[in-house]
């Protein structure tokens, strides 16, 4: 059995977004589609302005998982599965680590070997170029849509109201301006070792410096900023874009990836200095793909949705929303798909 897909996909609204056309000319998406038509095109563009005798319609759950002839996704007649068949994908939660220590031949194959002033060994976040044609990257190496990943370093031992902390390291960013960034957090853990802060640094965007001339980063954070239950704190460096703008889509053509990071210097009030210079390794840092924002498609009853939506412009009923039935609200940047039950084809 050969079988269709239908999808949906949903992006949450962020600051300063960029507007982006209508799918529809207005008046086509003002209409309502009558019985028995899927839509109606008096344009002429392809689209049958009734339904023809040998079309076969599918919706539903049959109670296995598989849209039925006839039926429609109207999600009120639960058989199994409140979303009669559809899967709901958090398109922000990465399916790789894609941020390493690397050397110079970690980038066998690709472009260009960025390494910061031609070091040994450094701290990179991207694709490289095989993997980027693999992922259907239209301009190869770099970065994707909806990345969200990060490099943490050791923890050491703070006094949080007598001692500072110095942050020290090289770097080139490569991001979207003002839209995908690397954010440089400290993460503050109390005496279990529980996560109690984190605390948010800087935010680099844009084209800032580059491998042959890196640029320097140099913060210091004032004793008695940190949480009071601070009993150890980590730097972690947090490369995340948005839905659209990068080398994924082509919109944004990163040189030779988002970022990179070199000769890090932490230091604790008066205690010694810590360096990471990564010629040898990572040297205790750890590298993550950092949790997705969440996926919110789900069955709403109409006595939840009235209360948010005083005019129903024709909905009743159930209905699929992708929003959180509690509050009522998803989190900036959200970015998630809906994807149908198998429709059966015969053939």
């Amino acid at each position: 059995m050969r079988c269709l897909l239908a999808c949906l996909v949903v992006l949450g609204a962020v600051s300063g977004a960029r507007a982006l056309p209508p799918i529809l000319p207005a008046a086509e998406r003002a209409r309502t589609v009558p019985a028995g038509v899927f839509v109606e095109d008096p344009a002429g563009r392809g689209r049958a302005a009734a339904a023809r005798g040998d079309t076969i319609w599918f919706g539903g759950d049959d109670g296995g998982g598989v849209a039925f002839e006839g039926g429609v996704w109207d999600w009120e007649a639960i058989v199994a599965d409140p979303l009669q068949g559809w899967t709901r994908v958090d398109a922000t939660q990465n399916d790789a680590v894609h941020f390493a220590r690397v050397s110079a031949s970690s980038f066998a194959g690709d472009p260009c070997v960025p390494m910061i002033e031609n070091t040994a060994g450094m701290l990179w976040c991207g694709v490289h170029e095989d993997e980027a044609l693999c992922r259907g990257y239209a301009t190869g190496m770099g970065y994707g849509n909806d990345f969200r990943q990060s490099a943490r370093s050791p923890s050491l031992a703070i006094d949080w109201a007598q001692e500072a902390l110095q942050i020290e390291f090289a770097y080139f960013n490569d991001t979207e301006p003002d839209y995908d960034y690397t954010h440089i957090y400290v993460l503050c853990y109390d005496a279990g070792g529980a996560l109690v802060e984190e605390h948010w640094v800087a935010g680099l965007t844009g084209v800032l410096g580059s491998a042959a001339s890196p640029a320097l980063f140099q913060q210091t954070i004032a004793a008695g900023t940190l949480s009071p239950l601070a009993r150890s704190v980590a730097l972690e460096l947090r490369m995340v874009s948005d839905g659209g703008w990068s080398d994924e889509d082509g919109l944004y053509d990163s040189a030779c990836g988002p970022f990179a990071a070199d000769e890090v210097v932490l230091r604790v009030g008066a205690q010694p200095v810590v360096r990471f210079d990564f010629d040898d390794g990572p040297q205790g840092w750890d590298f993550a793909a950092y949790p997705g924002l969440g996926a919110y498609m789900t069955s709403i009853p109409e006595e939840v949705w009235r209360n948010w939506i005083p005019v129903p412009c024709g909905l009743s009923g159930r209905v699929l929303g992708f929003v959180d039935p509690q509050d009522r609200r998803h989190p900036g940047g959200h970015h998630e798909f809906g994807y149908s039950a198998p429709l059966p084809r015969g053939g």
